[in-house]
């Protein structure tokens, strides 16, 4: 199941055509209109898709709507029921969360370098970042493309006491 609420419906269906997924044959299913305050319509998809996996892209797309800001602690709340109904239904979720802008949250091995509550790193099993590598050439600046593919994984998981 991928919610994002960011594109239309048709343009989500007609991206994953291009992947060579085929909406309503495929066993990936597009939802562009659910906003995460609206918990009790995403546990009807649970029950009537059975999806192993959910993937939002992005909380800020599925909260900002509703008018929750990133940093309140009904945000925080938000996500801990969100990962309360998964746990219900045993099925996993990516939540996409971008990073926080400022320079000294650009630690990759920071838990909390994403926007807004630190609850959302409590409520969660773990907490993975992607970053783009720092080089001389874009060392001042953060949204650079890198043409090569270069990036970095560092994980923060629940129970594992080494950093992945």
């Amino acid at each position: 199941l991928y919610i994002h609420p960011d594109e239309d419906k048709s343009d989500l269906d007609a991206r994953f055509l291009d992947l060579g997924y085929r909406p309503g044959i495929s066993s990936i299913h597009t939802v562009a209109d659910w906003q995460i305050t609206q918990l009790p319509a995403l546990e009807k998809m649970l029950e009537d898709k059975k999806p192993r996996l959910v993937i939002i892209d992005s909380l800020f797309a599925v909260s900002h709507p509703a008018g929750i800001e990133e940093k309140s602690p009904e945000f925080g709340v938000l996500v801990a029921d969100l990962v309360l109904l998964m746990q219900k239904y045993q099925t996993a979720c990516v939540m996409i969360h971008h990073s926080a802008k400022a320079a000294d949250q650009w630690a990759a091995n920071d838990i909390n370098s994403g926007r807004g509550s630190s609850a959302i790193a409590g409520a969660v099993w773990g907490v993975l970042n992607l970053i783009i590598p720092q080089t001389k050439d874009n060392e001042s600046q953060r949204n650079v493309e890198v043409r090569d593919g270069t990036r970095m994984l560092y994980g923060k998981l629940r129970g594992v006491s080494d950093d992945i």
